[in-house]
């Protein structure tokens, strides 16, 4: 795991459930959490889920939101990547659902993201 990610982001994969994160799902995970090029994506997305929290979903801890978004943006990837989609695709893709969410990422770090699954 990269030394470098957010602490929060490291409780949150330290012992990944092995139901879920097997096969090309635990693959993935670990290509987006090893990966010292996304550190920057991880401070930016984790800035987002915080500021939206207050406004989105107050009856959740921000813990919980933050375990909630984070795992469901993986998925996202994991989605993406697993079913073939196209690399332009896969960004738009995730564009797209982080504009749902109302998180804010510069489409050059989305892209590292996208570079990370593809490249490895």
């Amino acid at each position: 795991m990269n030394k470098d990610l957010p602490i929060i982001i490291k409780k949150i994969f330290e012992t990944p459930d092995q139901t879920i994160w097997e096969g090309d799902w635990l693959r993935i995970l670990n290509l987006l959490l090893n990966d010292a090029n996304l550190t920057v994506f991880w401070n930016v997305f984790l800035d987002n889920i915080q500021n939206n929290h207050s406004s989105r979903f107050s009856s959740l801890t921000l813990n919980k939101y933050i375990k909630w978004e984070v795992k469901g943006f993986i998925a996202q990837v994991v989605k993406n990547k697993i079913n073939n989609i196209q690399k332009e695709k896969f960004l738009d893709s995730l564009m797209v659902y982080l504009s749902k969410k109302k998180i804010k990422i510069e489409h050059n770090l989305i892209s590292k993201v996208v570079s990370s699954v593809y490249e490895n």
